[in-house]
């Protein structure tokens, strides 16, 4: 699970679930995301799954749209078409 996702986040941007619904994700820069970023994200998720998943929730309120995974490594998730 963890390899499959930072491998496509390293070198597409997204997953295949995140390019089906048009997202691919950014890193600090607005750029590509390189492997420390990515393997830091995947990491991240288990702290934003542990309270219920509240984490992953957090984007739908946050003003930037982030989960706390995102927030600790400065990425995001951005729509490809609109």
């Amino acid at each position: 699970w963890m390899g499959y996702h930072i491998a496509l986040w390293t070198w597409t941007g997204s997953t295949l679930g995140n390019r089906v619904i048009g997202m691919r994700l950014s890193g600090p820069s607005g750029g590509p995301v390189d492997y420390k970023v990515a393997t830091t994200r995947c990491l991240a998720a288990f702290l934003s799954a542990l309270p219920l998943g509240l984490g992953f929730l957090w984007a739908a309120w946050d003003s930037r749209k982030q989960s706390w995974h995102d927030k600790l490594t400065g990425t995001r998730m951005e729509w490809t078409r609109r």
